[in-house]
């Protein structure tokens, strides 16, 4: 029994230290692109690498999101996920369909002279953030740069600035506010007299 206990622990351990910690790139906006750079089409630890990116859209509009690869060797393909993520445990090792954050996968949406085109997204979603993941669907690496990428992505349909978060007081504290007033202007009164 302990031997399938410790065995039991180890597995978890080790699925926990397969999760790479996500950093977002930028919040995606209609008003300005948004760079970045990817590696070599790349798994680690399960996990294929990519760069990500969110979005907040309040669902009234049509949102497009369109990758443009700034180098013609550079084969980009990019994920829609719903929600936002601390690492990459909270959703598929490799973006998986079956995953419930999984909205859409677009590569070579636009085509190019060459052997690869560009990926967009376009379409309704439901009020909320998203994540983009942007990787690398079939290229190599090719000299002089370290393997890696560059390409744009711009967004269309998006509310920018994305909502802050509004603080809005409780009833119970309200009624604590107004009783401690209540209080001070009774103790002013009560000392005046």
């Amino acid at each position: 029994m302990k031997r399938l206990l410790v065995l039991l622990a180890m597995c978890l351990s080790c699925s926990t230290a397969a999760a790479i910690p996500i950093q977002y790139n930028a919040t995606l906006s209609g008003d300005t692109p948004a760079y970045g750079q990817v590696s070599a089409l790349e798994v680690v630890n399960g996990t294929w690498l990519a760069e990500y990116f969110r979005f907040y859209t309040d669902g009234a509009q049509q949102v497009s999101i369109t990758g443009t690869r700034l180098e013609s060797t550079y084969d980009m393909a990019f994920w829609v996920l719903s929600g936002e993520f601390e690492d990459t445990n909270e959703f598929g090792l490799l973006f998986d369909m079956s995953d419930a954050s999984f909205v859409s996968f677009h590569d070579d949406e636009i085509a190019h002279a060459g052997p690869f085109g560009d990926p967009q997204f376009i379409g309704v979603l439901a009020p909320g953030w998203y994540t983009v993941a942007v990787t690398n669907f079939a290229s190599t690496g090719h000299g002089g740069r370290d393997w890696m990428f560059d390409f744009m992505l711009n967004a269309g349909g998006l509310v920018s600035p994305a909502p802050t978060v509004n603080i809005v007081p409780e009833p119970a504290g309200l009624s604590l506010l107004g009783a401690a007033l209540v209080g001070l202007v009774l103790a002013r009164r009560k000392r005046k007299a």
